[in-house]
């Protein structure tokens, strides 16, 4: 649904905006579902190669989780996706790769 209302745009014109609105529950069922959240747990395979692949990482340049899932998806990962490769990561507890980086 688009919403439309006057704006005042950079220069101080008077403007029409139109933002999308965000969807509106229309019964409990739709509020409660937006509620719940569908918790993953990652096997222990998929753990233990996060943890395998970031320690043949160079440590001047470590691995992003964007290649780190691009990796599992080559072993037959493809059901991945980066917050999973995120998430198996902080249960090895390794840090972001921003954080893993000696310069």
């Amino acid at each position: 649904m688009l919403r439309q209302y006057m704006g005042i745009s950079g220069r101080g014109e008077l403007q029409q905006v139109q933002r999308l609105a965000p969807p509106i529950a229309n019964t409990e069922e739709d509020v409660v579902s937006h509620r719940l959240t569908e918790t993953r747990e990652l096997s222990d395979e998929v753990v233990g190669l996060v943890g395998a692949f970031v320690k043949t990482e160079d440590t001047q340049r470590p691995y992003s989780d964007r290649e780190i899932l691009d990796y599992m998806i080559k072993q037959g990962h493809a059901n991945l996706g980066r917050r999973d490769v995120a998430y198996a990561r902080t249960q090895l507890g390794i840090e972001p790769s921003s954080q893993r980086c000696s310069r």
